[in-house]
């Protein structure tokens, strides 16, 4: 609708070729296209993007400091860098975040505050820093609720392990 242009990054091959397949499909390929890529060493120039987006991305990326030091470099200066992540809370557990790393396969998680001082750090100007965690909260209860309603199809479809290695 804007006729702005959107490059996508991936790491995961499969991901990065979904994309590509699912552009295509709903008739944007002339709008947007995707690299296979590392964010800690992204394929692109320097300052070659007006905007810089990560979607719930970087709880997948170990090294925040040079992530952040990545999307500052292939921003523009004066660009907006924009995300939304999975934040470390206070109460979670080695053992829980264990559990998120193998079954999440988040590598890190940071927290609001931390977030924030990095991008001070490396010269952004905080805008806007919002903790949407109480209402992710509902949402994923929701989410949770309306997948175990479709256990019997699930089990019918893919088996009872299937079901219960999803579930856990």
């Amino acid at each position: 609708r804007l006729g702005c242009r959107a490059t996508g990054l991936d790491i995961t091959p499969s991901r990065h070729e979904g994309a590509i397949r699912l552009t295509r499909l709903v008739g944007l390929d002339q709008l947007v296209d995707f690299r296979l890529g590392h964010a800690l060493d992204m394929p692109f120039a320097d300052a070659v993007f007006d905007v810089v987006i990560g979607q719930e991305a970087f709880a997948h990326v170990p090294d925040k400091p040079r992530l952040i030091a990545e999307c500052m470099r292939v921003v523009q200066p004066g660009g907006i860098v924009a995300f939304t992540d999975i934040l470390r809370r206070d109460g979670l557990s080695e053992a829980e975040f264990e559990r998120l790393r193998h079954g999440m396969t988040f590598q890190s998680l940071e927290s609001l505050d931390g977030y924030s001082r990095l991008l001070a750090e490396s010269g952004c100007t905080v805008l806007v820093c919002d903790d949407l965690s109480a209402w992710w909260t509902e949402v994923l209860k929701r989410r949770l609720e309306m997948y175990r309603s479709l256990e019997d199809t699930t089990v019918a479809r893919f088996g009872r392990a299937h079901f219960a290695s999803w579930d856990e």
